[in-house]
């Protein structure tokens, strides 16, 4: 029996199913629980269990980082026989209730605002963090309020690394609706640039060397023309 338990952060299940935030798999009753984390797993994903038997009155606002199937905001699915779900509630605009679909009374989305509400929601309900990592470790978490857009504040520097340049991963969103982490990612530098205007079928005009990243570009404007000489 669980019962009033919070969980926060990121579960991770590399190489198996049953990934949940407040437990893997349940045989038995979890109520009044608060769950807002991220998640990755195979199959059977759930904010609050990744397969479920008895859930009750529980409460998530999670992302889903990765899933092979069988996702939900409360349960990846539930023992649809003998279990039951009622009274839960996740915030709306991300996954569904259980197994890709909601269920009013039972695993029912409701607005940030309604979930948010009252004396009894914990206090990490209230502010979102985008969380930047490298290597596996947290460079600097920055904190947010529910619906800021992510260009209000700027990104960290990435550690500089020979021959590489670094960018951010990705959040999926452009204002934060969810807690994120985001992985610094390392790309080899390009070391010669051809321009966009060719002397022939093979030949670029110019060949430049250097460390310039995937956004760089070389370009060739023809000045004058001769029947001997060309000057670009």
């Amino acid at each position: 029996y669980l019962w009033k338990c919070e969980n926060y952060g990121m579960i991770e299940t590399t190489d198996g199913d049953y990934t949940g935030g407040i437990a893997g798999i349940s045989r038995s009753v979890i109520r009044s629980c608060w769950s807002k984390c991220i998640l990755s797993g195979c199959c059977y994903v759930g904010g609050i269990a990744g397969y479920g038997y008895e859930v009750y009155q529980c409460s998530s606002l999670i992302a889903v980082k990765s899933a092979d199937g069988h996702t939900g905001s409360i349960v990846g699915d539930w023992d649809r026989e003998d279990g039951t779900l009622k009274e839960n509630r996740f915030v709306e605009g991300h996954l569904a209730g259980a197994d890709g679909i909601s269920y009013a009374g039972q695993a029912e989305p409701v607005p940030y605002e309604d979930l948010t509400e009252g004396l009894d929601v914990p206090i990490s309900f209230l502010h979102m963090t985008v969380t930047y990592m490298i290597g596996g470790k947290a460079l600097e978490t920055v904190p947010y309020t529910y619906g800021d857009p992510l260009s209000q504040k700027a990104d960290p520097n990435i550690p500089q690394k020979d021959g590489y340049y670094g960018i951010w991963e990705e959040p999926g969103e452009t204002q934060i609706t969810v807690d994120h982490i985001l992985e610094g990612i390392y790309i080899p530098y390009i070391t010669t640039l051809s321009s966009d205007v060719m002397r022939d079928e093979i030949r670029s005009v110019f060949l430049v060397e250097g460390m310039f990243d995937e956004n760089a570009k070389v370009s060739a404007q023809l000045l004058e023309s001769g029947d001997t000489f060309e000057r670009w």
